[in-house]
């Protein structure tokens, strides 16, 4: 069952506000009982690292919609990309460090 935890937001008709949101996203009656999948990229103009990361995620997008549109629906997020180089000698390089 690929929409094992998504039908908790998608199939519950007590989650109305959800469901508005979805629909607000164009999500057909069909796309509420397939599985959701989020598909994060690191995504960040101002790193050359990630900078084609949205573009990647992009792809996998259209590839989910295209061979799998049957039983997921894929949405993106993005989620924080540091960089060792422009954080380098700075307090920030401890998040990429994890210390």
């Amino acid at each position: 069952m690929l929409n094992r935890y998504s039908k908790i937001l998608t199939n519950d008709i007590s989650k109305g506000a959800t469901r508005a949101m979805l629909y607000g996203l164009k999500f057909t009656d069909d796309d509420f009982n397939k599985g959701i999948i989020g598909i994060g990229s690191m995504t960040f103009d101002g790193n050359p690292c990630n900078v084609h990361t949205g573009i990647l995620a992009d792809y996998v997008k259209k590839g989910i919609d295209k061979y799998h549109t049957k039983y997921l629906k894929g949405l993106k997020f993005t989620t924080i990309g540091v960089s060792d180089g422009i954080t380098m000698g700075t307090p920030g390089m401890r998040y990429s460090l994890n210390i």
